[in-house]
């Protein structure tokens, strides 16, 4: 299993700055699958930039590198994680506007992005699981 909760390097290097980049993921995951070995990602926590158009092409991206089971999760600001939060991307605009508005102003938005992530794995017949 491999965590991935955005497909956007740039993203990912904002909040998850020491970690493997996405293709590189990706394409461990490839690796794995060609072995033989099942694999799963944790889809999460979906980042708040992630829409519900998105989703098609991200479980696509995930099914063609051998995914067949996806954990989901919110994003779950705990203490301290917003001031961490804000140190790192609040320099980005898109990121900011995106926190601001899904985390803060908007608690419906990951009920809706799972809505689409569930009909999208039930096409795809990918097995989800809620993480948490």
């Amino acid at each position: 299993m491999m965590s991935i909760g955005t497909l956007d390097d740039k993203e990912r290097r904002l909040l998850e700055p020491v970690t493997s980049s996405i293709p590189e993921r990706l394409e461990a995951l490839k690796k794995l699958r060609d072995a033989g070995v099942n694999v799963s990602v944790f889809f999460g926590p979906v980042y708040p930039t992630i829409e519900v158009k998105d989703i098609p092409h991200i479980l696509d991206t995930f099914q063609a590198s051998g995914v067949s089971e996806l954990w989901i999760d919110r994003l779950n600001l705990k203490p301290g994680i917003w001031e961490n939060i804000q140190r790192a991307v609040m320099q980005d605009q898109r990121m900011r506007q995106a926190f601001l508005h899904h985390v803060i102003e908007n608690s419906d938005y990951y009920p809706m992005l799972r809505e689409a992530i569930l009909r999208g794995c039930k096409e795809r017949d990918m097995r989800v699981i809620d993480a948490f």
